[in-house]
Formats: structure tokens, C-alpha cells, sequence
């Protein structure tokens, strides 16, 4: 099965939601729709319309924070084991508002496309409060706010956590683990990890980033591809057009209307936004390919089947032992 127990066992603790007793974790329940309950900010349609069959084998925005936090609490003890003064960060949160936006796993097709009250308020674009969030920049140069040192001092923590340049000189003079402190505990968290050298990728040989399963992925983002060239999808995006054409609008793409580009609708227009919503529902276009893209995705998650399986086992592990390092 995809990924289990674990999941359905997370509690929210990352944001200033409630979290169910131990009589309502539903340790039977599909674990993937028990796990994304508790999501702040997630839409109940929205959910429903984006579940994609991929998804029982990636984690959602919660369940990847608490695995960056337990990430960020094993980077703080090999520093400071190799003598370093570092203090991890904050702890990552979770912000519905963005969530609500994007979804628990980044699912949602752009919601202006498919909420007409969303549209009609932000038009092709979202609140500003999250477009806020995006404008947040660091000025002048970088420096690792974890860090308490200074000069060459500081140069060698940065390779510490890098594990680059190699052979650096620590305070405790003790070696760097291979791919430092940041690669050591993804390890850590993660057996299944793989890092790959330069050499390797030009190879050809594909890594395992903690948390992910690469399968998975693949399968993600190649199921979108095929499905936006599937005949039904097309037929379904010239009704669209023709729809958006007999509304004032003609020569628009599903793709680019409103996002400035190659668009003559700005993406402020909340009544072609609305109207852009309608032409959707009326040529059913969103529905066509989503309905398309799970007819992909479980033809190829049927094909991978063994590789997934033993991928999600160890995804399992991963977020029972984030869950236990955190304390969520």
C-alpha cells in the first residue's frame, strides 16, 4: 500500500490549529486522505477535484516541513559536535494562506481557474497577502544566520555544512562527513537518500533527495505532459476557446489568459477571470484533464509498482522519525 500508519498519526503542531485525540486517528483510514484532514488552509472541493492518484506516494506541505524541521535539528547537532557555534533556525511553519492557494501538495490548477468567487476577487492572481510573501527578499550579501563566526572561521562551518571545499579544518578536529553536516542528516533522517556527485549526474544516474520518491515525481511531472496533449484535452481547450471567443475574448490560450504573457487580459480582469472560470465548466475543460492525467498516472504507477512500494516504506520511516524528532 502507499504510505501508512505514520501519516495519519501526524499532528498539526507546526500552526495554531487543533489536533484530534488519540480515539479519532483512524489508523485504518487511506492514509494519504487522513493525513491531508488536518492541512490549514486546504479547501474541501478543492481537494476533492485535485486528488490525483500520485499522491498516495508524495507528502503533503505538512508532512515536509516536519521533516525540514527534523532536518534542521540533526544539521545543529553535527555542527556543534564539530565544534561550530551554530543555532539551528526557527522552526519552518505552515501558512494556510498559501496553502489555500496552492494546495497540501502544490495540487491546485491555479485556483482562478476553477473558483469563481476566487477569480472574482483576485482576478489571474492571488490575495496580496501572499503575493507579499513572494516580494520578501534578503538585501546585500548572504550570510548563514546560524552561524556565530566570523572570517575563516565562518568559511569553514559553510564547508562543514556543505561538505565543500573537503578536508576543512573543524574547532573539534574532527573530519566533515561526506556531503557535510546538511548531507549527513538527511542521511540520517532518510536511508534511502542518495547524493550524487557532478560525474555522476552527468551520467545519467538520478539522486534521491530526502523525502521524495523519484519515481513518483517522474511520474508527476510526465503525466502532466501527456495529458496536455491528449486529444480529449485538446478538443476540451478548443471548446474553451470558442467559449472565451463568443464572451469579448478571442485569441486567448488556457495556459497564458491573464498571466501577461502573450494575453491581451490583465491579470487584475476579475470579470474575465470569472468569465475564464465559466468557459472551464462549459467546455469541462479542467475535468478532461484531470481525469485524463489520473488515467496516466495509474497506468504508470501500475507499471512501477514494485520500485514505488519500497520507496513509500521507507518514506514511512522517514516521517516516523521526523515526527519523533520534532515532537509533533
Amino acid at each position: 500500500m502507499p504510505l501508512t500508519a505514520a501519516a495519519t498519526a501526524l499532528c498539526v503542531g507546526l500552526v495554531a490549529v487543533g489536533c484530534a485525540g488519540s480515539e479519532d486517528i483512524r489508523l485504518e483510514a487511506e492514509p494519504r486522505e487522513d493525513a491531508q484532514d488536518p492541512v490549514p488552509g486546504a479547501d474541501e472541493e478543492m481537494d476533492e477535484l485535485f486528488a490525483l492518484p500520485i499522491h498516495a506516494y508524495m507528502f503533503t506541505v505538512v508532512e515536509e516541513t516536519t521533516i525540514l524541521n527534523a532536518h534542521e535539528i540533526l544539521v545543529e547537532e553535527c555542527m556543534r559536535d564539530l565544534g561550530f557555534s551554530f543555532t539551528r533556525g526557527e522552526p519552518q511553519e505552515v501558512d494556510p494562506v498559501s496553502i489555500a492557494a496552492f494546495g497540501p501538495q502544490n495540487n491546485y490548477l491555479g485556483r482562478w481557474h476553477v473558483d469563481a468567487e476566487y477569480a472574482a476577487e483576485n482576478g489571474f492572481s492571488h490575495p496580496e497577502e501572499l503575493l507579499a510573501q513572494d516580494e520578501e527578499g534578503l538585501e546585500g550579501e548572504f550570510r548563514d544566520p546560524r552561524i556565530d563566526h566570523e572570517g575563516e572561521t565562518y568559511d569553514a562551518a559553510v564547508a562543514a555544512l556543505q561538505g565543500f571545499p573537503e578536508d576543512v579544518a573543524t574547532p573539534s578536529g574532527d573530519p566533515v562527513p561526506e556531503w557535510g553536516c546538511t548531507g549527513w542528516a538527511e542521511g540520517e533522517i532518510d536511508e534511502g537518500v542518495r547524493i550524487i556527485g557532478v560525474e555522476e549526474a552527468q551520467a545519467g544516474e538520478v539522486p534521491t533527495p530526502m523525502g521524495q520518491s523519484p519515481v513518483a515525481v517522474q511520474i508527476s511531472n510526465e503525466s502532466q505532459g501527456e495529458a496536455s496533449s491528449d486529444q480529449r484535452v485538446l478538443d476540451a481547450e478548443a471548446a474553451w476557446r470558442e467559449c472565451m471567443a463568443d464572451s469579448g475574448y478571442p485569441g486567448e490560450e488556457p495556459g497564458t489568459v491573464g498571466s501577461g504573457k502573450d494575453t491581451r487580459v490583465d491579470s487584475d480582469d476579475t470579470e474575465a477571470a470569472v468569465r475564464n472560470v465559466e468557459c472551464r465548466e462549459e467546455s469541462e475543460l479542467t475535468q478532461t484533464y484531470l481525469d485524463v492525467l489520473s488515467e496516466i498516472q495509474e497506468r504508470d504507477i501500475a507499471a512501477n509498482q514494485t520500485v514505488l512500494q519500497e520507496r513509500s516504506e521507507e518514506m514511512e520511516a522517514v516521517l516516523e522519525r521526523a515526527v519523533e524528532l520534532t515532537g509533533v
